[in-house]
């Protein structure tokens, strides 16, 4: 209710008797300049069928995170055909995030995550 109450459409939002939602905890450390989340996942994947293109009606911008990547692969997708532009936070190696990367418009990472695609070592 909270997010309606502040203008966030939540039409889309699937909910699942009695599965508790997904979290995460994010720690910052302003000093080091990093940080450190702590997720907690669904129970459930989400799965492409459960994707349609009438959830991006009205949208101009879908932020993935590489989870449930076969569904977040389907909303990439259909954000494409449509001209709206994808964000990803890609931080490590996830099965057929390849596939998700090539439909990302911009990548938000760390600064070691570029490096597992290098041959060697070296920046």
């Amino acid at each position: 209710q909270e997010l309606k109450d502040t203008g966030v459409v939540c039409n889309y939002v699937l909910q699942s008797p009695n599965t508790p939602s997904p979290f995460t905890y994010v720690i910052v450390d302003q000093k080091g300049s990093t940080r450190t989340c702590i997720h907690t996942p669904a129970s459930e994947e989400l799965t492409p069928e459960e994707i349609s293109a009438d959830m991006l009606k009205g949208c101009e911008w879908v932020h993935l995170d590489g989870r449930h990547t076969p569904a977040a692969i389907r909303l990439a997708e259909l954000a494409n055909d449509l001209g709206i532009t994808v964000s990803l936070d890609a931080e490590r190696d996830r099965p057929g995030l390849n596939q998700l990367l090539q439909r990302a418009d911009i990548l938000f990472t760390n600064s070691k995550y570029p490096y597992i695609f290098r041959e060697n070592d070296e920046p």
